[in-house]
């Protein structure tokens, strides 16, 4: 995805702080990559939470906490508003912003659609969205999918 692309002529004519947004996959987990306008960690540093909304799954946010401090990136997990305790996500931010998450704790599995967008918080506010007014979809990839899609 890149920022700006769904652009129309009334649409907001200023930079926003994410610039494209990369997705991937393996067998178990769904992949995030960020980049900003020059060096993401510093790009973010005056955010204090990014937070990847779900509209489908529903009722589901990962909230990305630490950027402001430099300390190591807490990932939080939010499911029908609630704090989840056992997570398999990761987050790292120095030149982008990467994340990996595994498709369980999203509770999703083959076949199912991911729906969602990315949002970025200071001081309660949101600064800025990817997309503005959209999602970015994907469909979780059974377990055979390198298999076959790499034949010969």
């Amino acid at each position: 995805y890149i920022a700006g692309s769904e652009r129309g002529t009334m649409a907001q004519v200023t930079d926003s702080l994410i610039r494209r947004i990369h997705i991937g996959f393996d067998e178990g987990r769904f992949f995030l990559r960020i980049d900003t306008d020059k060096r993401a960690s510093r790009d973010l540093a005056n955010i204090d939470d990014l937070r990847i909304r779900f509209a489908q799954p529903t009722v589901l946010e990962l909230s990305i906490t630490g950027f402001s401090t430099g300390d190591e990136l807490t990932v939080s997990l939010f499911k029908d508003g609630k704090k989840r305790t056992a997570l398999e996500c990761k987050a790292a931010v120095e030149q982008v912003f990467e994340l990996a998450a595994s498709f369980t704790d999203l509770g999703v599995q083959s076949g199912d659609t991911i729906q969602f967008f990315v949002e970025a918080f200071s001081n309660g506010q949101s600064t800025d969205r990817a997309p503005r007014e959209t999602t970015i979809d994907l469909i979780v990839p059974p377990a055979d999918f390198e298999q076959i899609m790499w034949q010969v």
